[in-house]
């Protein structure tokens, strides 16, 4: 949410310095979380997971590379079908079709929003992208147990 909020109202200096705090933390927080947790979450694919994850990441750096998106909605968009994927690919794995359908669906709005709003996507995808994720998150932590 806050690097989406960031793109939308902030110059475009400050931007990368805004994602790049965003990614940071998220990356500390999930390590933080991963290893605080892994005693009750643990299981079987754990390392496979996260090697898909990582996967995931170096293949997409190279589409990046490859693809070399200009506006900052469009790879706003990119990075978000990337994440998404990942929640696709993961709700695939461990059978859970509540990742699976948020994956899809906040690929969906992206893509709606890039679309229709290419004025407001950052704003589009700070509510539907970051809110849909939060709300996944209190969903799984009210119902995974």
């Amino acid at each position: 949410m806050i690097g989406y909020l960031g793109t939308q109202f902030l110059q475009s200096a400050q931007i990368g310095v805004v994602w790049a705090v965003v990614n940071c933390s998220a990356v500390a927080a999930s390590i933080f979380i991963g290893c605080r947790y892994a005693e009750k979450v643990r299981g079987s694919s754990d390392s496979k997971l996260f090697s898909v994850w990582w996967a995931l990441v170096g293949y997409g750096i190279l589409w990046f590379w490859l693809l070399q998106p200009q506006t900052s909605n469009a790879i706003g968009l990119f990075l978000a079908s990337i994440a998404m994927l990942g929640y696709v690919v993961m709700g695939l794995w461990l059978s859970s079709r509540f990742l699976v359908g948020l994956g899809i669906l906040i690929t969906v709005q992206a893509v709606v929003g890039y679309i229709l709003l290419p004025g407001y996507f950052s704003l589009w995808m700070a509510i539907t992208g970051g809110g849909g994720l939060i709300a996944g998150g209190v969903y799984a932590l009210r119902n995974w147990r």
